[in-house]
């Protein structure tokens, strides 16, 4: 065994790549997990085989206003609307991918993303202990939120590579390439990050000011700004390329935008949600639970800081608290990244008990503060939604999760023995959890039968983007309750006499409650309705 934990990185970065493709397989990549997955396959799809961005109207003579336009959120132009038309450079990957292999290639590329983070976290680990790379990789791989986006159509995992690379260049530096060359890589590795998510404006922004700090590293971080800046308008100047000038829209989502509270309400909502939050659901012995191991692994850090033998005992007790929510509670989403990443939690922790100072370690220390208070500060009031570990703080990973196993190696074997078999328990009910939902949004899926001469309604935003694998055969309209009957009277006028109405029982069409067939173990109703 110690001969193969021996390997070269690059072995080890070949078995989490084995790994992470059989557990693909395990959870299935015929469905996505979520909405937003739906979108960017819908987007690539379309420019793959059509060569084009506009994915057009399904009935555009009863709504010149796109107000029942299928796929919602988009970006919507006076030249029509693009489900995904705010990352093109992430879109045009997507679609030459699918061409090539299918949803398969896509869900690999995120798995691409993740060993390629996990290689970055690894490398920058080893800059601060040789013996750190590989639990690092590792760690990143197969135990922090990014293993969970592995499985997802979404630019998580790409974005954390890239930001992982970046840091690493301007962490390290090394003498055998000349400046021309890591200005080279600084400035493409800064622009793909703003380029494929959002939030990378505020990463960019913080590994900028992070590194203006020292003077050895001053004129990258002045690269880095600059790059990103232009990145970022040079993608709004394709996009109004692809859309034209941007129309706000008409629609109104299913779900809502929800909200209120005041700004300081919403901030902390946020913060509670993406940080703390144990589950999306009210089952209060999932929730109760995660938040006693969450405290008893916070309690084993102090007793370790004053040498207690009682640590390992605390440890391994939230350790049996975690495993017992798995085994015990239903399945379900761990939104708080603290939650979702128990060795990020104790290993962050562990070093600040610890009081460490090391001037190695205090340029990523400072970037991910910088960058935790911008996400804090602007993400939306019930966080990244949907999500497994703070979405919205992916990129960061492979600078934490490094920072959090040097901090981790002060901590006694039976704390660390505890961590880790909390690590894989939770990892095991993400799997679980995903492929459970495919599963579901498969039989759901199944049981809707638009024909190919009528028109689905829907009033959940979420059905049309889910229902992916089957466009652009079956198409849909998303109204709200209150317009279904006066959409349906519309129809005829644009040559369409038969349309299905599926829609949950709590967004029943107006004057709808109780009609319709029942979808068995959903609380969704289908209806075939003859118009004209």
């Amino acid at each position: 065994m110690r001969r193969v934990w021996a390997a070269p990185l690059l072995a080890h970065a070949v078995a989490l790549s084995a790994v992470l493709i059989a557990l693909a397989a395990f959870v299935g990549t015929r469905y996505s997990y979520t909405s937003d997955e739906g979108a960017a396959i819908v987007q690539a799809r379309h420019l793959s085989e059509h060569g084009t961005w506009i994915v057009p109207h399904p009935v555009p003579q009863i709504d010149r206003d796109n107000h029942f336009y299928p796929y919602v959120p988009a970006e919507v132009g006076d030249k029509g609307v693009a489900p995904l038309g705010k990352h093109p450079a992430y879109v045009v990957v997507l679609a030459a991918l699918w061409s090539l292999g299918g949803i398969s290639a896509l869900v690999g590329l995120s798995i691409f993303g993740t060993v390629v983070a996990a290689l970055a976290a690894a490398a920058i680990a080893q800059d601060f202990d040789v013996g750190l790379a590989r639990p690092t990789l590792w760690a990143l791989g197969l135990a922090s939120p990014l293993y969970f986006d592995s499985f997802l159509v979404v630019a998580h995992t790409v974005a954390a590579a890239a930001g992982g690379a970046l840091v690493l260049v301007i962490s390290r530096r090394s003498p055998r390439f000349n400046r021309a060359v890591v200005v080279a890589a600084v400035a493409v590795l800064a622009a793909a990050l703003v380029l494929l998510r959002t939030e990378a404006l505020f990463f960019v922004a913080a590994v900028a000011l992070a590194a203006v700090v020292s003077p050895r590293t001053r004129w990258l971080g002045v690269v880095t700004g600059v790059s990103g800046a232009l990145a970022f308008l040079g993608e709004r100047a394709w996009t109004h390329r692809i859309i034209g000038t941007a129309i706000t829209p008409t629609w109104r989502t299913a779900e809502g935008s929800g909200g209120g509270g005041g700004l300081f309400r919403q901030r902390l909502d946020g913060a509670v949600h993406t940080l703390l939050l144990p589950s999306d659901s009210s089952n209060g012995l999932a929730n109760r639970l995660l938040l006693l191991a969450f405290l008893g692994f916070g309690v084993a850090v102090l007793l370790a800081a004053r040498h207690s033998p009682r640590a390992g005992l605390v440890a391994a007790a939230s350790a049996t608290l975690v495993a017992a929510r798995v085994l015990m509670a239903p399945l379900d989403t761990v939104p708080g990244l603290l939650m979702a990443c128990p060795l990020l939690w104790v290993g962050g922790w562990a070093a600040l008990v610890a009081r460490r100072r090391d001037a190695a370690e205090r340029f990523h220390w400072l970037l991910l503060a910088l960058f935790a208070v911008a996400v804090l500060a602007t993400q939306y009031q019930n966080g990244g939604g949907l999500e497994w570990g703070g979405r919205y703080f992916a990129l960061a990973l492979p600078v934490a999760i490094p920072l959090a196993i040097v901090g981790l190696r002060s901590l006694p074997r039976a704390v660390l023995a505890s961590v880790a078999a909390a690590s894989v328990a939770l990892t095991l009910l993400g799997v679980l959890e995903i492929r459970d939902t495919h599963r579901s949004t498969g039989a759901l899926l199944a049981r809707i039968h638009v024909p190919r001469d009528a028109i689905g309604i829907t009033t959940a935003s979420l059905l049309p983007r889910l229902d992916w694998a089957h466009y652009p055969d079956r198409q849909w309209l998303l109204v709200p309750p209150d317009e279904v009957d006066a959409v349906l009277k519309q129809l005829p006028a644009a040559g369409v006499h038969r349309a299905v109405v599926v829609f949950p029982d709590d967004r029943a069409p107006t004057g709808w409650h109780g009609r319709g067939e029942q979808i068995p173990g959903f609380g969704w109703r289908t209806a075939t309705v003859s118009v004209g």
